[in-house]
């Protein structure tokens, strides 16, 4: 076995992302190299790493001598067919624009809270749920800037599916347009937010006959999907229908196969919560019915007769270990962005 050309940091990295499903870190790729410089055939440096208790211990299956098969993007035939030019294009711009500064963004998030707190003084747990889910927010709101940017935000419609402090936030960063919040039916909102509110059960048996009039430049559909028992197909079919033409539905959700959930499984694991054990019915809105994959969500817009515009992975939730170590497709949360034709 020779490296045939390939620089001796590739292959590295290459036998890193192929046996342990991990970027290396610096000590690790820095002894990789050294090691092949000394001598060491890459035949030899990759037993070793397949040798290691790391290995070993979490990457095969038990009471099998061979490992399960790395996950491979960059193989996906569906990855590879969704991701055009235009998409990657897309996804690079949406993915790295920072126009709102995230100091900013704190003071807009939390004066946002002191209304909310004004308007909703019995309402609780949002200060927690603002605090968890901060990062998240600032990530959704450039991506609404980016969007908002092609042209004047005047006139311009915003529906947040699923209100949150967030919603709140949205009003003071896009003064020019108008924010809807759309909840469930009995779903109590800030005062705010009323003059703009529509009621609306997403797993209704006749979605697909409701037609709330409205049509939205930009819907958020974020964090809320995973929480519906409901086809996936169906209400992201509804809300694309709500869109103007060549408006743009951003959903977010967790990432079924994060670093956390796939170590679970590689330890035979179950990487789903059970429901809380002081819960109730009234509680269920609160907890996720099924957590979904990237393909799945490519395969969701398509099927929806929406243009998928761009896709990729987020850290929002990730520490820096996560980030740094793992590759982009174990990272917590996932965006796409499906815009009406």
């Amino acid at each position: 076995m020779t490296l045939s050309g390939m620089d001796t940091e590739d292959f590295v990295r290459l036998v890193y992302t192929s046996v342990l499903r991990r970027s290396p870190e610096d000590v690790g790729l820095e002894s990789g190299v050294a090691a092949l410089q000394q001598g060491m055939s890459p035949a030899a440096y990759l037993q070793s790493v397949a040798s290691s208790d790391e290995f070993a211990g979490s990457r095969l299956v038990p009471g099998l001598s061979s490992a399960r098969p790395a996950y491979d993007p960059a193989a996906d035939e569906l990855f590879n067919q969704a991701r055009t030019a235009d998409v990657s294009e897309a996804t690079t711009s949406l993915s790295a624009f920072d126009a709102i500064g995230y100091e900013h963004f704190n003071s807009v998030i939390d004066a946002a809270y002191a209304t909310f707190e004004a308007e909703m003084p019995g309402f609780s747990g949002q200060d927690f749920y603002v605090e968890q889910h901060r990062l998240r927010f600032f990530e959704l709101s450039n991506i609404v800037a980016k969007l908002m940017a092609e042209g004047t935000s005047e006139d311009k419609t915003i529906l947040d599916v699923g209100w949150s402090v967030n919603t709140l936030a949205v009003q003071r960063l896009f003064p020019g347009a108008q924010v809807w919040a759309l909840d469930r039916p009995q779903m109590p909102m800030p005062a705010s937010l009323q003059a703009h509110a529509i009621h609306q059960d997403l797993t209704a048996k006749d979605l697909d006959d409701v037609d709330f009039g409205l049509r939205a430049d930009i819907i958020l559909f974020a964090e809320v999907l995973e929480h519906l028992l409901v086809n996936p197909v169906k209400v992201i079919s509804f809300l694309v229908r709500h869109l103007r033409p060549g408006g743009r539905l951003i959903i977010t959700t967790p990432n079924f196969f994060r670093a956390g959930a796939v170590d679970a499984m590689a330890r035979n694991d179950n990487p789903q919560p059970i429901f809380p054990y002081e819960s109730g019915p009234e509680d269920a809105p609160h907890f996720h019915v099924r957590e979904y994959c990237m393909r799945e969500l490519i395969g969701y817009a398509k099927a929806a007769a929406g243009r998928l515009e761009a896709f990729f992975f987020s850290s929002c939730w990730d520490d820096a270990a996560i980030r740094d170590s793992r590759p982009q497709h174990e990272w917590s949360n996932m965006v796409v962005v499906v815009q009406r034709v």
